[in-house]
C-alpha cells in the first residue's frame, strides 16, 4: 500500500479508472481531489443524476450498496458510487460474505470508492479484498519538500513567487494540511503587493498554527523581548483562542526543546541529532529552535520547565484563575532573567 499513492497518480494520469478503490489517510485535500478527478473522468458531464451515487456508510444497508453497483448506467458508460466511512472491519451477519462475493464480480461499467474521512481506518479481510481486486491507497501527511514545491507552483498559479526560504517558513507558520495551506496562499497572494513573496507577507496575512504561536510566545519569553511576549499572549488567550492548560502543556513541551537544543549547542552537537531526539520533520524547525535556544543559557531554561510544573501544578490543585496563573509564570520567568 505504501506506493498506492503513485500508482494511482500514474493510473489516472494516463486515463485508466479502475472499478474499486478503497482510500484512506490524514490528507483530506488529496483525497478530495483524486475523488473528483475520478468523477470528472467517470461521470460524463449532465449524467451526474443517473451515474454518481453518494453514500453515507454510517447506517448503510447492504441492499442499497448492492443496488447503486448494479444499477446500469444512462446516458454514459459507466457509474461511479462513492462511499463514505463504510465500516469494513464491523461488517458481519453474513453481510461480509456477500460483500465479498460482490467486490469479486463488479460490473465493468461502475467504479466503487470507499472512502474512509471521519471514520478509522483498520485493515481487516474486507479491505485486503478491496486491495486485491482493485487498489488501496493512504493518503498521508505530506513530506516538507513535497509541500514546499506545491506551494511554489499554487502562488504561481497565482501570480506569484516563492522562493525556497519563504517556503520553508510558511510551512512551519500553517503546517502541513493541504487544505489549510491552500486557504493561507490564498490569503498571502491577494495581501502581496509585489511579484515575490516576502517574509513580511507571511507574517501579516498567514494564520499561524496554534503551536508555532506557543513556540513564538516561548521564544519571545527567552528571548526577553516582552512586548512580543505580550501580543503572543494576548493572542493566544483571547476569545476562541486555546485553553490556558493547553497552552501551559505546549508551553512546557516547547521548552523541553529548547532545554535540549541547549545542551546540544553546549556539547557542540548537530541539529540533526534534535531532529531525532525531538521527532521533528524537517531541519527549518531545528533551525527556529536552535535560534530560540541561544538567547539563554541552561540553568534558566531549567528555571523555566521547574516554574511551568509549579504553575500546571497551583491550576490542578488548588483551583487558581487560569488566566491569572500564567500571567503570573510570565511575570517569575521575566524577573529571573532580570536578576
Amino acid at each position: 500500500m505504501a506506493d498506492g499513492f503513485e500508482k494511482l497518480q500514474k493510473q489516472l494520469g494516463a486515463g485508466i479508472v479502475g472499478k474499486l478503490y478503497l482510500f484512506y489517510g490524514d490528507e483530506s485535500y488529496l483525497r478530495e481531489s483524486f475523488v473528483s478527478q475520478i468523477k470528472k473522468a467517470v461521470v460524463e458531464e449532465g449524467s451526474a443524476g443517473f451515474n454518481l451515487d453518494t453514500l453515507d456508510g454510517k447506517n448503510l444497508a447492504f441492499t442499497a450498496l448492492h443496488n447503486a453497483v448494479e444499477a446500469v448506467p444512462v446516458l454514459g458508460a459507466r457509474r461511479l458510487v462513492v462511499v463514505t466511512d463504510y465500516d469494513l472491519h464491523k461488517i458481519s451477519d453474513g453481510a461480509d460474505k456477500k460483500l465479498a462475493a460482490l467486490l469479486e464480480a463488479l460490473p465493468e461499467s461502475v467504479c466503487l470508492i470507499f472512502q474512509y474521512c471521519a471514520l478509522e481506518y483498520k485493515p481487516c479481510k474486507l479491505t485486503a479484498l478491496c486491495e486485491k481486486h482493485g487498489m488501496a491507497v493512504e493518503f498521508a501527511t505530506q513530506k516538507q519538500d513535497k509541500l514546499e514545491k506545491w506551494a511554489v507552483r499554487r502562488f504561481a498559479a497565482l501570480g506569484k513567487k516563492l522562493r525556497a526560504p519563504e517556503a520553508e517558513r510558511l510551512i512551519y507558520v500553517c503546517g502541513y494540511d493541504m487544505q489549510n495551506l491552500k486557504n493561507e496562499i490564498s490569503k498571502i497572494a491577494a495581501y502581496a503587493q509585489g511579484e515575490a513573496i516576502t517574509p513580511d507577507d507571511i507574517r501579516a496575512a498567514a494564520e499561524p498554527a496554534s503551536a508555532v504561536k506557543v513556540s513564538d510566545f516561548v521564544n519571545a519569553v527567552s528571548a526577553n523581548r516582552r512586548a512580543a511576549a505580550a501580543d503572543a499572549l494576548a493572542e493566544l488567550t483571547a476569545p476562541g483562542g486555546e485553553p490556558v492548560e493547553r497552552i501551559m502543556a505546549a508551553m512546557t513541551y516547547q521548552l523541553l526543546r529548547l532545554y535540549a537544543a541547549r545542551l546540544l549547542i553546549d556539547n557542540n552537537k548537530p541539529q540533526s541529532q534534535l531532529m531525532e531526539i525531538c521527532g521533528m520533520r524537517h531541519p527549518y524547525q531545528a533551525k527556529v529552535t536552535y535560534e530560540a535556544a541561544r538567547a539563554r543559557k541552561l540553568p534558566w531554561f531549567r528555571f523555566a520547565l521547574g516554574c511551568c510544573y509549579e504553575a500546571t501544578k497551583d491550576l490542578r490543585s488548588q483551583g487558581v484563575a487560569r488566566l491569572v496563573a500564567l500571567e503570573y509564570l510570565l511575570g517569575r520567568l521575566f524577573t529571573a532573567q532580570a536578576t
